[in-house]
Order: C-alpha cells, then sequence, then structure tokens
C-alpha cells in the first residue's frame, strides 16, 4: 500500500458539519469533545509556548475565539483516515 495525500474533494467532504461557535458543538464523528482529548490539546498547545484560555463547560469551546478555532481543527482531524491508499 502507497500512501498518498487526500485529495481536495475529501478535505472539503471531512469538512462538511455543523461549524463551530461557543454555542455549537461537533458531531461526534470528530474526535471527542472530553477531558482527555482537551488535555492532548492542551499540552500541544503548551509544548508551543502557546496560551490557550479557559475551558468553558456550559458554552462548549475555549473563552478564546483563536484557540476556540484551533481546537476545532485538532478535533476536525478525527474526520479524516490517517493513511489514504493509493489508486482509490
Amino acid at each position: 500500500m502507497k500512501p498518498r495525500h487526500p485529495t481536495i474533494e475529501e478535505c472539503f467532504e471531512a469538512g462538511k458539519g455543523p461549524g463551530y461557535s461557543s454555542l455549537h458543538r461537533y458531531s461526534a464523528s470528530l474526535l471527542p469533545d472530553n477531558e482527555q482529548e482537551r488535555a492532548r490539546f492542551e499540552a500541544y498547545m503548551k509544548g508551543h509556548c502557546w496560551d490557550f484560555g479557559e475551558y468553558d463547560e456550559e458554552a462548549g469551546g475555549y473563552d478564546v475565539l483563536m484557540v476556540r478555532m484551533l481546537y476545532g481543527v485538532w478535533r476536525d482531524r478525527g474526520a479524516l483516515p490517517t493513511i489514504f491508499e493509493e489508486g482509490k
């Protein structure tokens, strides 16, 4: 099996979803929004010396817009397969 990059169409399809705001959670098909996943994300952010603000349980998101966007991208990666096979 030879790996390949996802196509633009595959990325577009994986990116379709409810979008994100502090009042709208991601669908369950993406990486989970739980303490373990937030801990992984926050450790990654700390490793880059980036502040991640506070997580608001009631709103279901971080209190800083850019961090909400980054966490969305972090979780969206769960919608893409890790390996795309050549010829598929």
